[in-house]
């Protein structure tokens, strides 16, 4: 059966960075990914529908099987371990997580200049984007107001249909962060929990890698 490690993030929160890293241990398939600024972007074998805002459980599936089955892959993904569940393969989590106010405020901040200030100049990224958001990358409505490299806080806003936009998109940030509510860790057997802050601590990356490969072993 095809072995998946999910690692399930809020936006802001590192998961792609952390999956990256996973990527590069034994026994798990390299997660493609590139530098953008400051922001680790990947392409995991979904193509980013592991991070749709809609859980597309068929095209999920139908993906998942055609995947090769001798090693782990990881995925980046929004949906929480419950909504993956119905997905039919081997799965293993890492819910990355807020645990107090400093980690949420730190998270905000990261969702702030690594997300919503994020620039599109790849049109096929920007079209990536547009699906993922459960819109149509043809409707006019949409390409008439995006021109030349696109900032994602100005695409969600049109996408929202935010009419009119402020130029610093500051107002369009206020409601596109009203909605947040911070990830909780899991209570899923097959599932590490990390909160965030815990990412920057000296020995955390042994700890993990350790843990990881130990309770893998139990799945594989």
């Amino acid at each position: 059966m095809v072995k998946i490690i999910f690692v399930c993030y809020d936006a802001g929160a590192g998961g792609e960075s952390m999956a990256t890293d996973i990527g590069k241990l034994p026994n798990i398939y390299d997660l493609e990914n590139k530098t953008v600024g400051t922001r680790t972007v990947t392409k995991d074998v979904t193509k980013g529908i592991s991070r749709y805002d809609v859980f597309k459980q068929n095209e999920l599936q139908s993906i998942i099987d055609d995947l090769p089955m001798d090693k782990w892959h990881v995925i980046p993904t929004h949906f929480r371990p419950a909504q993956l569940e119905v997905l039919s393969c081997t799965k293993f989590y890492v819910v990355i997580y807020a645990g107090n106010a400093s980690s949420e405020k730190q998270i905000n901040q990261n969702q702030k200049n690594k997300v919503w200030q994020h620039v599109f100049t790849d049109p096929l990224e920007l079209k990536g984007q547009i699906e993922a958001h459960d819109a149509d990358p043809n409707d006019t409505y949409i390409t008439s107001r995006l021109k030349g490299p696109v900032q994602y806080g100005l695409l969600w806003s049109v996408i929202n249909r935010i009419d009119p936009i402020s130029k610093d998109l500051e107002k369009e940030y206020e409601i596109y962060c009203s909605k947040d509510t911070y990830r909780k860790p899991s209570v899923y057997e097959n599932c590490i929990n990390v909160e965030y802050a815990d990412r920057k601590l000296p020995n955390f990356n042994t700890q993990f890698t350790k843990k990881l490969q130990d309770q893998l072993t139990k799945y594989s």
